[in-house]
């Protein structure tokens, strides 16, 4: 493998560690934040889903090997102020497209290895957002 494809895998797959992990803290953040008691379980589930997903991620980065460029990917700043639910749905909707680019970029570099299960994570993203949205049609 070429060290420019491997330095491009390294930053698709920090991308995608970076934004599972602030998403996994997002949904937490949201779930302890609000009011809405209905909606607390399924934000909840939504951080254990990408904590998954994380774990995931680091596991199949170690067996990669060492992949020049990891540290170059930091999180998206904190948006101040907003208007309650919908900011925070704004907020965690941008990650979720965040990662639906990635796992496709990832997808077209790397296939579906055992190393790196694209196609669940792939699978599993698109799930995330179906669910993301009805959540947010519902209670926004």
């Amino acid at each position: 493998m070429s060290v420019a494809r491997r330095v491009a895998i390294a930053q698709l797959v920090a991308e995608a560690l970076v934004t599972e992990r602030e998403l996994a803290g997002r949904y937490a953040a949201f779930a302890a934040r609000s009011t809405l008691e209905p909606l607390k379980a399924p934000l909840v589930e939504l951080a254990r889903a990408k904590e998954e997903h994380v774990a995931t991620l680091e596991s199949g980065a170690r067996a990669l090997g060492p992949l020049p460029g990891l540290e170059g990917v930091v999180p998206e700043p904190e948006a101040t102020g907003g208007d309650g639910h919908g900011a925070e749905f704004r907020r965690v909707f941008r990650g979720e497209r965040r990662l639906d680019v990635v796992y496709r970029e990832l997808a077209g570099l790397l296939g579906d290895t055992p190393l790196l299960p694209l196609a669940r994570l792939t699978a599993e993203a698109a799930r995330d957002r179906s669910r993301l949205r009805g959540l947010y049609l519902k209670y926004s």
